[in-house]
């Protein structure tokens, strides 16, 4: 299961940053949303190792009128052995409300089990069970987003050999 919506990119450097703007609108732009209004701070000067930037766009739900400001990376640009290389972690901002409200249908399934069965197990479970739960799932996305699965399948498909 994917629990990260967009992938980490590697932009090889040197670009001048509205360059790096088209190559995040091609690479990031999925088909079911619209975004519009992409930022990016220190437009006008060139991107350096060690630079740290933040990328903003206006995301626009479909049939929404509304469009707000959502951070979606933050990186720095790193030396490289082929040269430079800006690493962007792009933010997902929904899967953080995606747990949020799975974590409140948790707690009132949990709380109405609770209120059926009257034992000391069933009274302390509406509390832990979806702590414990969130944190579970809260691994798995770190686990997604930092590559150790991608590096493992590499490595088990031959490939650092």
């Amino acid at each position: 299961m994917n629990f990260f919506p967009f992938e980490n990119l590697v932009i090889l450097t040197p670009h001048q940053p509205a360059e790096v703007e088209a190559i995040l609108q091609k690479a990031v732009m999925p088909s079911r949303f619209n975004y519009e209004n992409w930022v990016f701070y220190n437009k006008k000067e060139p991107l350096f190792i060690g630079d740290v930037f933040n990328l903003q766009f206006r995301f626009k739900p479909p049939h929404s009128p509304r469009a707000a400001m959502v951070p979606i990376a933050k990186g720095g640009i790193t030396p490289h052995l082929q040269g430079s290389k800006i690493t962007l972690k792009i933010f997902p901002s929904m899967i953080i409300f995606m747990m949020i409200g799975m974590l409140f249908c948790w707690e009132v399934a949990f709380i109405f089990i609770s209120r059926t069965i009257k034992d000391n197990f069933s009274y302390w479970l509406p509390f832990v069970a979806p702590i414990l739960a969130y944190l579970l799932l809260v691994v798995f996305y770190k686990y997604e987003a930092s590559g150790v699965k991608s590096s493992l399948l590499k490595l088990l498909d031959g490939k650092f050999a």
